[in-house]
């Protein structure tokens, strides 16, 4: 699951990254920072893609997004085993496009 961290001490609570987030991920702390208002943070259990958009929206560059991202396992490229062969011209497949088991790990954007 991707996520972000917002900086307490860049973030002036404007909101804007709450208005742009798809998954509602961004709420308002209970904690003052020196600004003294209360930043933005992540909710608890929130459901990031990593989207950046609430980091694009924010003026104060006060947001990073770690995206999770599907590693290939090593020697997997152009592994195509799992797909269906090929059938008579006009016969409806069903592709299983779904990617084989991966590793996962955080990058920044």
């Amino acid at each position: 699951m991707s996520r972000i961290e917002i900086a307490a001490e860049l973030c002036k609570a404007c909101e804007l990254c709450i208005s742009v987030c798809p998954k509602n991920c961004i709420e308002q702390s209970d904690t003052l920072n020196r600004y003294g208002v209360y930043p933005m943070r992540m909710r608890d259990l929130a459901e990031c893609t990593g989207c950046t958009l609430c980091a694009t929206m924010c003026p104060d560059a006060a947001i990073e997004v770690y995206r999770t991202v599907v590693e290939k396992p090593q020697g997997a490229e152009g592994d195509r085993s799992h797909l269906p062969q090929s059938g008579p011209e006009g016969a409806s497949h069903k592709w299983d496009l779904s990617p084989s088991p991966a590793q996962t790990k955080e990058v920044a954007t």
